[in-house]
């Protein structure tokens, strides 16, 4: 009796492990990522800080164009299902997320350029809800919406500065025409440029946090997905690279992630 007991007992013990493997499943991804910046208040005149020729508390009109570069993405996607055909998606992903930029700015005062090269690399938690539509035999639809965390590892960057007339006053500079150009890059000057491009103070924010949009396509256990995320919060708080002294200005990352996935 005791024997037939513990044969019910371990037979409802792998009956009750083989559900929530169903439920629980973990791949690889590999993909890409396309991101660009969406800038707040462009009309607001930031204020030029250029510590290597002096200048300072000098405002500027700005214009600024922002090109959606592409980057990998790859990490270890996770599908909880919760209640058929609901399912909860997360994984760990590494991002890269790649800026380009063309800046002019414009004063009675200062006329200049900025050509900035930016590659960054973020750790990536996203957390969503997804429906399922099944579409036929070991195929499914997906739609998916929810939120997403990152936090910056690291990166390098290059500023291509070219002052093309300054005509004021600055701080060890006699009153008179200052011209030429200035590169900034990750590391070369400790004074303009740290060896860690994330910080809360003066360079790109640590954290980055929105929302995620997006759409998986599944044939039995692989799995194709596009995905849209809207940063909310300031990738540039203070500073942006100790060059653009514009706090009054607010860039928010906004990334398109192409990615294919196999489960286990």
């Amino acid at each position: 009796m005791n024997k037939n007991r513990l044969l019910l007992i371990l037979s409802l013990a792998v009956g009750a492990l083989s559900a929530e493997a169903q439920n629980f499943e973990i791949g690889v991804s590999l993909g890409a990522t396309a991101n660009s910046w969406y800038v707040s208040n462009t009309f607001a005149y930031p204020e030029i800080n250029r510590n290597s020729i002096g200048i300072s508390g000098v405002a500027a009109n700005e214009t600024a164009t922002y090109q959606y570069n592409w980057g990998l993405d790859l990490g270890f996607p996770v599908k909880i299902a919760i209640l058929e055909p609901v399912a909860l998606h997360s994984g760990l992903f590494l991002s890269q997320k790649n800026i380009r930029s063309s800046i002019n700015r414009n004063s009675p005062e200062l006329e200049e350029s900025i050509e900035l090269d930016m590659s960054t690399y973020l750790l990536r938690m996203p957390l969503s809800l997804g429906y399922r539509f099944e579409l036929g035999e070991h195929q499914s639809l997906s739609p998916n919406l929810g939120a997403y965390l990152a936090i910056g590892l690291g990166g390098d960057y290059t500023a291509e500065v070219n002052v093309e007339s300054y005509t004021g006053e600055a701080s060890g500079i006699e009153d008179r025409q200052v011209q030429g150009a200035v590169t900034y890059s990750t590391g070369i000057d400790e004074d303009n440029a740290p060896e860690y491009i994330f910080s809360n103070s003066y360079y790109l924010n640590l954290i980055d946090l929105g929302f995620h949009f997006g759409l998986k396509y599944r044939y039995r256990k692989a799995e194709l997905s596009a995905a849209f995320n809207m940063g909310l919060v300031d990738t540039d708080p203070a500073i942006l690279l100790n060059i653009i002294d514009d706090t009054q200005t607010n860039r928010y990352n906004r990334t398109l992630l192409l990615t294919a996935a196999y489960y286990f």
